[in-house]
């Protein structure tokens, strides 16, 4: 299995990612890991990839591929081109850590594995903006049966390339007709249009579990600590505080006490890597 991430030039995310390293190869021998930083100047760019070397990642940069932020997870493409090769790619959000042993989804060929959204859940979007209404995918209630959260794409390289040239030519098409609208809706919406043109199979919830999924403690495998509560939304931002992150896992902790566990265990050995020492809180 190969696992790529795309990174800002920031030290929080690139903490992120060892931490997401780390866990994905203590709990898989299978695993190769990539990461691109997105390359906004060489100022900024080139001190993090040392760092990145010194932390003994394979690492590349790359040009940012337009204006929304969060289509930049395909820089991918520039950077390490030979993955498109590869016979399974896990593409993965920086919020993502691996907290359990578990064999890999077997895929269907010509698909991309992705765990499903509510069908409604850009509805009102949909309904108040005629051109969006009328792409193919869309329902006439507004519904979009190929909702998905792009945080965890699993598929062979050549399949997630064919994804994001459709997700780039609907992204398109959206920003055409609302270009206000949130990055990080666009993004999600353009890749639930895009993937059900290309091939969708549905992944599992316990390979992308939120503070919010209906899983069992037991069952998670990878947890998505996102934006979507309070407590996620505060340790990410500030990650390189370690009395923050353990505040934020205390409050997770009742629900997710195994994740917690193993998040943070993986974590705390990050953190007080003597790279991160001089941008701690």
């Amino acid at each position: 299995m190969h696992v790529v991430n795309v990174i800002e030039p920031q030290i929080q995310q690139l903490l992120a990612v060892l931490v997401q390293r780390d866990s994905f190869t203590a709990h898989h021998q299978d695993v190769e890991y990539f990461l691109v930083i997105i390359d906004r100047d060489s100022n900024s760019t080139q001190p993090f990839q040392h760092i990145a070397e010194q932390l003994n990642f394979r690492c590349r940069s790359a040009e940012p591929v337009g204006q929304n932020p969060f289509m930049n997870k395909w820089a991918w493409l520039q950077a390490f081109p030979e993955l498109q090769q590869s016979d399974q790619v896990a593409l993965c959000d920086w919020d993502i850590v691996c907290t359990a042993a578990a064999n890999w989804p077997e895929l269907t060929p010509g698909t991309v594995a992705a765990r499903k959204n509510p069908v409604d859940m850009y509805r009102w979007r949909c309904r108040s903006n005629p051109t969006i209404q009328r792409l193919r995918g869309v329902t006439d209630e507004g519904d979009i049966p190929t909702s998905v959260n792009s945080g965890v794409l699993i598929a062979a390289g050549a399949d997630l390339c064919r994804l994001t040239q459709r997700q780039f030519e609907v992204f398109q098409d959206l920003n055409a007709a609302e270009p206000v609208a949130p990055d990080w809706e666009f993004e999600q919406l353009a890749a639930s249009l895009a993937i059900g043109s290309v091939g969708w199979q549905p992944l599992e919830d316990r390979w992308n579990v939120t503070p919010t999924s209906p899983v069992d403690d037991d069952d998670v495998v990878l947890w998505h600590y996102n934006d979507g509560n309070e407590h996620t939304w505060r340790m990410k931002r500030d990650l390189l505080s370690d009395s923050v992150v353990r505040t934020c896992m205390d409050a997770l902790r009742p629900r997710w006490p195994q994740t917690m566990a193993r998040h943070w265990h993986i974590y705390e050995k990050a953190v007080l890597s003597p790279v991160f020492q001089p941008f701690r809180k």
